[in-house]
């Protein structure tokens, strides 16, 4: 009878063990699934989506899997998934990593999860088809290459969260035709709307100190462009092949100037600047019969 009692006390026991291992591997378990065509990993007890092997046209990224809440999407996720349209990802998701849509290229529509901080870089990459997106309020930074060649896209909002937009951000969305600049930016980086050839205006903010090289190449439909006083320097090339281009405002804050910046601007006729600045010096050789000279506010 005792010899039974120990074993099924033994039974018991290792039960219990088993039990609580099972939780304990719950609670730590790193893997790799799928589910519903969702391909994901877990570590830490969160989901991350590693890929999509499903074929449906319109994608709502799912908040749970399986008890493990979604809160990333790696690297490549989504990226040439050609047949994508639409897509919805959930408020659970606070990272998503490069490339993630990358040349999805009837990739019409993306709610974006409203917890994100940052927009990576190649983020809708050669999305050529993306109509319209909203960038949400928690958004503080926009990778290089984020909305490249974006050539559906005709205007954008951008929240003044945004403090920081990187390379080539919006370049080549060639049908572009407005964006605000939030006076939460500083910096108009490199090539960020280099040949948005449909670019008609744009204001630039007191808060912006600099312009980059290439910043506004081949923006072929701008006419008229009024850098603030808040500037210091203006990239090369930065308005380069900006053919239409007709006037453009020089501030004395201005203390370097790069090579070309006004090159094959064929139809700018006036360029406004104080005597004896830094701008006017170092244009007027090139210049000087289409220089207007502006007198300062006493």
């Amino acid at each position: 009878m005792k010899k039974n009692m120990k074993y099924f006390l033994a039974i018991i026991l290792s039960f219990i063990i088993a039990l609580g291992v099972g939780v304990i591997s719950k609670n730590n378990d790193s893997f790799a699934a799928e589910y519903n065509g969702f391909e994901y990993s877990v570590s830490n007890g969160k989901a991350t989506i590693t890929g999509y092997t499903g074929d449906e046209v319109d994608v709502v990224i799912p908040s749970n899997i399986k008890g493990y809440p979604v809160t990333k999407i790696g690297n490549n996720a989504f990226a040439y998934c050609n047949y994508l349209e639409r897509v919805e990802i959930p408020d659970s998701v606070t990272c998503i990593e490069w490339h993630c849509f990358d040349s999805c290229e009837n990739l019409k529509y993306v709610k974006l999860s409203k917890n994100l901080t940052s927009l990576s870089s190649y983020f809708f990459n050669g999305c050529v088809s993306l109509e319209s997106i909203e960038i949400p309020n928690k958004i503080t930074s926009i990778g290089m290459f984020t909305f490249c060649d974006c050539e559906s896209l005709k205007s954008i909002e951008i929240p003044n969260t945004v403090s920081f937009i990187s390379s080539y951000a919006f370049a080549d969305c060639c049908n572009l035709e407005s964006v605000n600049i939030p006076n939460s930016l500083t910096e108009i980086g490199l090539g960020i709307f280099a040949s948005c050839y449909n670019l008609e205006s744009i204001e630039i903010p007191n808060s912006v100190n600099s312009i980059g090289t290439f910043a506004f190449l081949e923006c072929k439909s701008l006419k008229k462009i009024k850098i603030p006083s808040s500037v210091t320097y203006i990239g090369d090339r930065a308005f380069q092949e900006c053919y239409n281009l007709e006037s453009i405002e020089m501030p004395d804050s201005v203390i370097e100037i790069g090579e070309a910046i006004l090159e094959d601007c064929y139809n700018l006729n006036k360029i406004y600047v104080y005597k004896d600045s830094y701008a006017y010096n170092y244009l007027i050789s090139e210049y000087e019969p289409i220089m207007v000279i502006m007198q300062k506010e006493s």
